[in-house]
Order: structure tokens, then C-alpha cells, then sequence
């Protein structure tokens, strides 16, 4: 099923999904050394999540859900879903900004 949003809603620039863990971690007032020990992690794996350099993969996924409890993997899974169609071509190509593409590597 293929829903159509009004234009007005549709934008025009993509973010990497890694934005929304870090504003989260920012807005429950812990640092992301902490989130990354509930996620089992090192810190550098939430740092190149936060900034864009990495996917957010199914393991990560569950991962933030367990860090970031009441918010499930699934949310995480579905902002990347999203983003990756993006990721085909380079944003001039696509028509979108996107935050963050030159230090992207998928």
C-alpha cells in the first residue's frame, strides 16, 4: 500500500537517521559513553552512528532499544529504511540535501 502525502509535507532534504539517536541521548541528559555501555558497545560505534558515518543495522537497532528504552528497534530500522534510497545517488542527483554525505560511507 503506497500512501501520498500532500507536497507540503514531503521534504525536500534527507537526514541521516543516526541524528535522531543522538538528539535523544542529548535530550535524556546522558552522555553517549553511557549510551554506548547499555548498548554493549564502544563509544566510537554511537559517535559514527551520531554523525552519520554509520548504518543503523538490525543489531544496532535492538541495541538503541535497549539503551533507549521506549523506543523500539523497529522505529530505528524504519528511519534507516527510509534514508537508504537516498544513498543511490549523490544528493545533486537525487534533488536532496543531504546532512552530513561527505563523510558518509556506507
Amino acid at each position: 500500500m503506497t500512501i501520498e502525502l500532500p507536497e507540503s509535507w514531503v521534504s525536500d532534504i534527507a537526514i541521516h537517521p543516526g541524528e535522531l539517536p543522538g538528539e535523544e541521548i542529548e535530550a535524556r541528559g546522558i552522555t553517549r559513553s553511557e549510551a554506548a555501555s547499555a548498548m554493549g558497545r564502544p563509544v566510537r560505534v554511537v559517535s559514527d552512528i551520531v554523525s552519520g558515518r554509520r548504518d543503523i543495522t538490525a543489531a544496532l537497532a535492538v541495541e538503541l532499544e535497549r539503551a533507549l528504552d521506549q523506543v523500539p528497534a523497529r522505529y530505528w530500522l524504519n528511519l534507516q529504511t527510509e534514508f537508504r534510497p537516498v544513498l543511490g545517488a549523490p544528493p545533486a542527483a537525487s534533488g536532496l540535501a543531504v546532512a552530513g554525505w561527505a563523510g558518509y560511507s556506507a
